[in-house]
């Protein structure tokens, strides 16, 4: 585990932030410090644990002072209820399935799907531009935006709305494209 040795371990308690950084005792320690010579990332299976260390499936007995356990969770897109749209069609079968241009789930501008009618997704719907910082500028545009959808609607006298599934490819496309040059890997 990632302490200093003035911590005062046991003071407070440790957690885990999205910044990928852990706060113990008002010290932060940087993910960096797994570079460190004293510090070992074991990302092989425990086969057991003893007083002052583990011995892992590939029978490598590691002395440890703490340990981080850590357990995955679901954070996909997929939904784990039913909803259904147009034609009975599933909404967890359409996101089973990468839409044209789609590197993962997508949805129009992250708020609206074709084939499912006056859905809008607010928040972090597939596809959100931002992954760090405030999320609220984002929800802020996106309920602009469904506003003047409901505006429409009301004022046109509009009972259905849902996006066009051309439109939505053709953003899939821009948007995969666009990212292309912003990620090196």
């Amino acid at each position: 585990m990632l302490f200093e040795e003035d911590s005062g371990l046991g003071n407070r308690m440790g957690c885990l932030t999205h910044s990928a950084t852990v706060f113990l005792c008002k010290q932060i320690v940087e993910i960096s410090r797994l570079k460190l010579p004293h510090i070992d990332l074991v990302q092989d299976p425990i086969k057991s644990i003893a007083l002052n260390s583990i011995l892992t499936e590939s029978s490598i007995e590691h002395p440890v002072d703490h340990i981080i356990l850590m357990k995955g969770f679901n954070t996909g897109f997929r939904p784990q209820y039913t909803f259904h749209g147009r034609g009975r069609i599933d909404l967890r079968d359409v996101w089973a399935q990468k839409p044209k241009g789609a590197n993962e789930f997508s949805a129009y501008m992250s708020i609206a799907l074709a084939g499912f009618l006056n859905m809008f997704l607010t928040g972090s719907g597939p596809g959100i531009p931002y992954t760090n910082g405030s999320i609220l500028p984002g929800m802020e545009v996106q309920a602009d935006y469904i506003v003047a959808c409901l505006v429409k609607m009301q004022k046109q006298d509009i009972k259905m709305m849902e996006v066009d599934r051309d439109a939505w490819n053709k953003y899939n496309i821009q948007q995969t494209l666009s990212l292309e040059d912003l990620i090196r890997v």
